[in-house]
């Protein structure tokens, strides 16, 4: 169960995602080796992963694959000392100062094969009750009890919480508050006949209790472990839900209230994740415009802010004809399309990667590109839905429909896969290409 609660918050967090100092990425010539990672200085865009305890790598994979991660820290490690990666991720950040480790935590349940926990949230009265007195519980995860992040009380103790971890693992290098970005009462508890009720009104909870429940936690979060801690905040699913005028005003509303947030993540950004669905043209482009907003806004002058977009390619229903390598360029040339700051960003590709070695491969390439620097924001090509970026040692295509279109190109280019294309290019649906000088 513990394992299928943390794929939920990969399902639940594009995204997602960030680095308080990634560092320049490392030379495409040690990509693959083993030691200290060297490191040169072009335009990067990082990438994240998630797992249970890293019992799927060794330290040296991690720390050639990876920048950044979201794992766990059990309640039951005392009962389970196997279970504790410690000199693992100890490793990692030597052979690479710069990755940052996230432990996850869940800010909108309590598990009940956690029971010390439980125990203490029944006690408290922070399980939440449906207007029938029964306990309400995350759609489809029956053991993850919702709990009441509106209560000051709760707020405190989950930033105490998470700040123990971190005391106690100091390999973490911050938090991946999943569920902490709600813009409605109804996203929050699903909505239905389960709805919880607030046990200080006895009415169904309003969007302005949620909205300053998610502010509240995060808040608290952040006042407990310190501001040389990372806060990743998940729950942006995509630029579709953020370009409503509703949504997005509320997710707005929230990031106000929490200036000192150190990141975002989205798990939906690029592709309608987990249900085996493109995002149409319109839709792909809002996440590139949602993308836009919070460099230029939330992320604007914050060095320290990052953003993570998640695209799962692990164990998941892929649209027919499409591979999941092809899903994997397609996220990453998207973010190149868009990301302004360097080494502030991260592309996430879940738990499990190491299920597909060729992923893991692949993986490891891309963290490697040097394309150099952008020499221009993303652009359109006139009569074709391609969108392209230039960088000073290549170009990224991102096609975002079902139909095919050929470019011309400029100059003469070798293909990510090495072949040399000149004069024209075909450019398939739903694909990224990259091309280099």
């Amino acid at each position: 169960m513990i394992k299928k609660a943390l794929l939920t918050a990969a399902s639940i967090l594009m995204s997602l995602f960030f680095i308080q100092a990634l560092g320049a990425p490392q030379s495409p010539q040690t990509m693959l080796s083993y030691g200290t990672i060297e490191y040169t200085s072009y335009f990067k865009i990082g990438i994240y992963t998630s797992s249970w305890n890293f019992g799927e790598y060794d330290a040296a994979t991690i720390a050639n694959a990876f920048d950044m991660s979201q794992s766990w820290c059990s309640p039951d490690w005392s009962q389970h000392p196997d279970w504790d990666y410690t000199a693992k991720m100890n490793q990692v950040h030597a052979l690479n100062p710069n990755y940052k480790a996230l432990v996850y935590r869940n800010v909108m349940s309590i598990y009940d094969y956690w029971t010390d926990e439980w125990n203490m949230a029944y006690s408290k009265g922070w399980l939440l009750k449906d207007i029938n007195g029964n306990y309400v519980h995350e759609p489809q995860w029956p053991e993850n009890y919702l709990v009441d992040i509106t209560n000051p009380e709760y707020q405190q103790w989950i930033g105490t919480k998470v700040k123990s971890w971190i005391d106690e693992y100091p390999f973490f290098d911050g938090v991946m508050a999943d569920n902490s970005l709600k813009y409605s009462a109804q996203e929050f508890d699903g909505g239905g006949n389960t709805r919880p009720v607030n046990p200080r009104t006895g009415t169904y909870f309003s969007d302005q209790e949620i909205l300053d429940g998610c502010a509240g936690v995060l808040n608290a979060i952040i006042d407990a472990v310190g501001s040389s801690k990372l806060v990743l905040s998940n729950g942006i699913w995509s630029g579709f839900v953020f370009s409503d005028s509703i949504a997005g005003s509320n997710y707005r509303y929230v990031l106000s209230k929490v200036p000192k947030l150190s990141a975002i993540g989205s798990e939906g950004i690029f592709y309608r994740s987990y249900s085996s669905e493109w995002w149409t043209e319109a839709q792909w482009l809002q996440s590139l415009n949602m993308l836009v907003w919070l460099q230029d806004n939330f992320l604007a002058g914050h060095p320290e802010k990052r953003f993570n977009g998640w695209v799962p390619v692990d164990g998941q229903s892929l649209p027919a004809g499409t591979t999941r390598q092809q899903l994997m360029i397609f996220g990453f040339c998207s973010m190149m399309l868009d990301v302004k700051y360097s080494e502030q960003n991260t592309i996430g590709f879940g738990q499990g990667i190491s299920d597909y070695p060729d992923l893991l491969t692949l993986a490891q390439r891309l963290r490697g590109l040097d394309m150099g620097n952008p020499s221009s924001d993303y652009y359109k090509i006139a009569s074709t839905s391609i969108y392209a970026r230039d960088f000073s040692k290549g170009k990224v295509f991102v096609n975002p429909t079902d139909a095919s279109y050929s470019v011309r190109l400029d100059a003469s280019y070798t293909t990510f896969d090495g072949n040399v294309v000149s004069d024209s290019l075909t450019i398939n649906g739903h694909t990224g290409i990259i091309l280099r000088k």
